[in-house]
């Protein structure tokens, strides 16, 4: 058996950030070596094989010419092996599907149909290499996923029943509603999706008489990527109203199903206009407030 280390051109295996490329010299992975948490090289071929075969975005690549399967095969064991985990292997898989998209974009002989279908190499591509070949919650139908109950994500890679986690859970930041509209909070974390996820309000509101309102609402999220969020809650001008409202807290969690919601941030919108005289002295309104 060789022992000597074996170096090879990859150009777009992640690990940790870095490509195999740009790991410095003395990283090769040697034949031979121990494989971490019981891998061997014959469980790591097995599975890499298993996975490439029964994608369907493989399978429709693998006579497209410039596509080389075999290649991505050896790299999603080499990250079996540097890794000792499964994290990694489905890039392997979607750098054969870019490959592939590319081809059919760049070479018009792949544009001729042909067939009792009358379909092109370009055609089939297209229609049926979808993202992450929908995470395996899915169905690939011209192109885009179609996913199964409770999944959703332009991969279907997302679990609708688990929801979002919130960045910096549990911090509560203020708004003067006197100066500013305070109408939108904007939220960070991960996985909010276009159309699904929801923001639930929760919010008690303070007079100037001392009369604690209550009340919460449901309305869908603006998802600005799949890390930002942003929801509103309810604001109006009251400034004209004898008992003009003080302070509002609000208590802020998103949910990807419209039943679960997880962490939540808090925001308190206070009006700095609310002042008591006392003695010629203005003083601001001093309440204590729960915020949940």
């Amino acid at each position: 058996m060789r022992t000597q280390p074996i170096w090879m051109d990859v150009k777009t295996v992640p690990l940790f950030g870095k490509s195999i490329a740009e790991l410095p010299k003395g990283q090769g992975v040697e034949v031979g070596r121990v494989w971490p948490n019981s891998w061997t090289e014959v469980k790591a071929r097995t599975l890499c094989e298993k996975v490439f075969q029964e994608s369907r975005s493989v399978q429709v690549c693998k006579n497209v010419k410039g596509v080389d399967i075999s290649g991505s095969i050896e790299n999603c064991i080499l990250d079996i092996q540097l890794t000792g985990t499964t994290d990694f292997f489905r890039f392997s898989v979607d750098t054969v599907r870019d490959k592939c998209l590319h081809e059919v974009l760049v070479d018009p002989a792949l544009w001729v149909k042909s067939g009792e279908n009358n379909t092109s190499a370009y055609d089939i591509v297209v229609a049926e290499a979808c993202l992450n070949d929908c995470s395996g919650k899915g169905t690939c139908t011209s192109g885009a996923c179609i996913c199964q109950p409770n999944y959703g994500g332009s991969d279907c890679s997302v679990d609708l029943t688990t929801p979002p986690r919130l960045a910096d859970s549990d911090t509560v930041e203020t708004c003067d509603m006197s100066r500013d509209a305070c109408g939108v909070v904007p939220v960070k974390g991960e996985t909010f999706i276009e159309g699904v996820s929801r923001c639930l309000v929760e919010e008690i509101r303070v007079r100037k008489s001392g009369q604690d309102i209550v009340g919460s609402n449901v309305h869908m999220a603006t998802v600005v990527d799949i890390g930002h969020a942003q929801c509103k809650i309810a604001t109006y001008d009251n400034t004209e109203l004898e008992d003009v409202e003080c302070l509002r807290t609000y208590r802020i969690s998103v949910s990807n199903n419209a039943c679960s919601y997880g962490s939540s941030v808090g925001l308190i919108v206070f009006n700095s206009t609310c002042m008591l005289t006392n003695g010629g002295r203005e003083t601001k309104l001093n309440r204590r407030v729960k915020v949940y």
